[in-house]
């Protein structure tokens, strides 16, 4: 929870970074309380508005996982963190072989979630590259997931 509160102000972001505070935060999200795990993942969040803070994979990991095994608070800052991570290529690929996309397409298909718009996002993000495209095709036919449940064309277009 210090951490969190801690990275919520930008002076501190890159001394929270530079001292070595992303490895427990990705240990915590791996291992932690339920609660832990929603406090990391929103520090987690809050460095990665900063450039130069885009962590690594083992945070990406560990958010993807959370995507898929939380409750609404922790499914709730794991897509914004991740998207924010997903901007930086090297990201797009990691989060493409941690496995994003099954837990983003059920969260999209999920209306009663209340994160479909980020999730949408996030999935937006990596396909914009061919590995996240090809990922994302197959996700729909390995899931049964139908024409009809995908996103419109015209959403796409908003993003």
């Amino acid at each position: 929870m210090a951490i969190l509160n801690l990275s919520l102000c930008d002076k501190n972001k890159e001394n929270i970074v530079l001292s070595g505070a992303i490895k427990p935060l990705v240990h915590a999200l791996k291992s932690g309380t339920s609660s832990a795990k929603e406090n990391d993942a929103c520090a987690l969040l809050s460095l990665t508005q900063s450039d130069e803070n885009k962590v690594g994979s083992g945070a990406i990991l560990a958010l993807v996982n959370l995507l898929e095994s939380s409750n609404f608070h922790g499914k709730r800052d794991a897509p914004t963190a991740l998207y924010a991570m997903c901007l930086v290529k090297e990201n797009k690929v990691r989060a493409v072989e941690a496995g994003i996309m099954k837990p983003l397409v059920e969260l999209m298909a999920d209306l009663g979630s209340g994160i479909v718009d980020k999730s949408t996002f996030v999935a937006g993000v990596l396909v914009s590259f061919s590995m996240g495209t090809v990922v994302w095709g197959g996700v729909f036919f390995r899931r049964g997931i139908s024409v009809r449940d995908r996103p419109s064309v015209s959403l796409w277009q908003r993003l």
